[in-house]
C-alpha cells in the first residue's frame, strides 16, 4: 500500500501519548490517538485503516484485552499490540495465545523493541491488507454492478452464470490471471455450490469440479457452512468475517433482482 500507515494510540493519560509520539517521531507513521477503547472503537467504525494499534491494558470501562479483541472483530488484519505492568503478564500471555492481541510489551517499555515490533506487524500484515483493498474494491464494483443487474428467475445453471459474468466483471479492472487474487466460493440460498475457482479448491484440498453443483452441507465443514448460512440470513449490511483453519475469509450476500441471493466468499 502506498499511504502511510495510520498508527493509533490508545490510553486515558496524554503524557503516555506523547511520549508514544516521541517513540515514533522518526518513524514513517501517521499517527492518530484517543483517550478512552469507545473513541478508538468509534474511529474503527469509520472505516479508517488503521494498520495497527498500541493500547494500555488498564483503561476505564474497557481494558485493553476487551478492546483488542473488539478490534480484532472488526479488522483481524489490525496489529493489535498492548502494554502493561508486570502484573498482568498471565493475563496478557494467554490473549496472545489465543490469538487476541499480535504482542504484549512491559512498562516501561524499550523504544528500540516497541519501534521494532510495530515494524514487524505491520510488514507482516502487508498482505493481508492487499487483500483487504482488493476485496474492497470487488465489492464497491459488486455494488455498482448490482443496481442494473438482472438474473432469470430460477435454475442453477443460470444462476452460477450469472454470478461467473458478475466475478469477471468484477475482477476484470484488476487483471486478475488464473492462480492469483482471491479464492472465490459461492453458495445459493438453496445450498448448493455454484462457483469455487482453482484457489479456494486449493485451499478446500480439492477440485472446482468435485464441488460445483454440490450442496454444501455435504462437502464443506460445518463452521463454512455455518457462515455461509448466516451471510444469507444476516441483516448486516457490508461484509461479515470468517476464520478457519488460519485462513481469513470475507464474506458478503450477492442479491438478485428477483430477491433471491447468493454468499460470496473471498478466500
Amino acid at each position: 500500500m502506498s499511504e502511510r500507515p495510520l498508527l493509533l494510540l490508545v490510553d486515558d493519560e496524554s503524557s503516555v501519548h506523547q511520549a508514544l509520539r516521541r517513540v515514533f517521531r522518526s518513524e514513517p507513521y501517521d499517527i492518530r490517538t484517543a483517550e478512552s477503547a469507545m473513541a478508538a472503537l468509534e474511529l474503527f467504525d469509520t472505516g479508517v485503516p488503521i494498520r495497527a494499534v498500541i493500547s494500555d491494558y488498564r483503561m476505564p470501562v474497557m481494558n485493553g484485552v476487551e478492546f483488542l479483541k473488539e478490534i480484532y472483530d472488526r479488522s483481524p488484519e489490525t496489529v493489535r499490540i498492548i502494554l502493561s505492568g508486570f502484573a498482568d503478564r498471565p493475563i496478557l500471555v494467554t490473549a496472545v495465545q489465543e490469538g487476541r492481541i499480535y504482542k504484549y510489551l512491559p512498562k516501561p517499555w524499550d523504544d528500540e523493541l516497541l519501534r521494532s515490533t510495530v515494524r514487524k506487524g505491520i510488514e507482516l500484515s502487508a498482505d493481508a491488507w492487499e487483500k483487504k483493498e482488493q476485496i474492497r474494491n470487488l465489492l464497491v464494483e459488486n455494488a455498482q454492478l448490482n443496481k442494473r443487474a438482472v438474473i432469470p428467475a430460477s435454475g442453477v445453471a443460470n444462476r452460477a452464470d450469472f454470478v461467473q459474468r458478475m466475478i469477471r466483471m468484477m475482477t476484470s479492472s484488476q487483471n486478475a490471471q488464473d492462480g492469483q487474487g482471491p479464492g472465490i466460493l459461492c453458495v445459493g440460498s438453496d445450498g448448493i455450490i455454484l462457483i469455487c475457482n482453482d484457489t479456494a479448491a486449493a485451499w478446500l484440498k480439492t477440485t472446482p469440479h468435485s464441488l460445483v453443483g454440490n450442496a454444501a452441507s455435504e462437502i464443506l465443514s460445518a463452521g463454512l457452512n455455518k457462515f455461509i448460512k448466516e451471510l444469507l440470513t444476516s441483516e448486516k449490511l457490508g461484509s461479515l468475517y470468517y476464520q478457519e483453519g488460519g485462513v481469513s475469509m470475507r464474506g458478503m450476500r450477492l442479491t438478485y433482482t428477483n430477491d433471491d441471493s447468493s454468499a460470496l466468499i473471498f478466500i
